[in-house]
Formats: structure tokens, C-alpha cells, sequence
């Protein structure tokens, strides 16, 4: 193989990562968004959660765990 091919090759490998390492990146900030556009949140001891604007309730009341919200699924 000659040393161009060889610089091209690995220009290719370089480029493909690069463009892999971007769109992870994208996807991942795509997925935290979701996940903020949807907040749990407590008024006093009550935690209410809310999707798409509407208020949800649930069998089992959700908890806060170590800092941790917890809500039934």
C-alpha cells in the first residue's frame, strides 16, 4: 500500500470518528432536553409531576430517595 493511501485511509478514520464523537454528542443533549422538558417537582411534602402540561397521578405516591425522585412507572 502506498504512503498516500495510507494517509488517506487514515484522514478517512479520522474524519468517520470525529463525525461518530459529534452525533453521540447531539444525541446525547437531545435526550437530556426530553428528559428536562418534564419536570417532577414538590410543593410542601406532595410531589407533583407533570407531562406535556398535565398533571399526572399515580397509585403509589412518588418518593424523593437520596436526592433521587421516584416515580412509579
Amino acid at each position: 500500500m502506498s504512503k498516500v493511501n495510507q494517509n488517506r485511509r487514515f484522514i478517512l478514520n479520522l474524519t468517520n470518528t470525529a463525525k461518530l464523537f459529534v452525533l453521540t454528542l447531539v444525541l446525547s443533549v437531545l435526550c437530556t432536553g426530553a428528559a428536562l422538558g418534564n419536570p417532577a417537582y414538590a410543593v410542601g411534602d406532595a410531589i407533583r409531576v407533570t407531562l406535556d402540561g398535565k398533571k399526572l397521578s399515580f397509585d403509589v405516591d412518588p418518593i424523593i430517595e437520596n436526592g433521587r425522585t421516584l416515580v412509579p412507572v
